[in-house]
């Protein structure tokens, strides 16, 4: 099994990272695809710390999830 493509989470994208989140939650209720009531849940009462969004990203994303989280946050980067 391979790893997941992790990243940390930068200050500057916290909420490039968070926006992501909340409109994945709002257009696919199944996402993420393990215990998704459960991840929101989690992540509605997360504080949000770069350090904090990332242990929960890990948690509940999969590869697939983080490939696209990190898509947006370089789809923020660009000029």
């Amino acid at each position: 099994m391979m790893p997941k493509p992790t990243f940390p989470i930068e200050v500057a994208h916290l909420e490039v990272v968070k926006a992501h989140l909340q409109q994945q939650f709002n257009q696919l209720s199944w996402w993420p695809t393990e215990q998704p009531w459960k991840a929101q849940k989690e992540f509605e009462a997360l504080p949000t710390t770069p350090e904090r969004l990332t242990a929960w990203c890990e948690k509940w994303l999969n590869g697939g999830e983080w490939r696209q989280l990190k898509r947006a946050v370089q789809k923020s980067k660009a000029p």
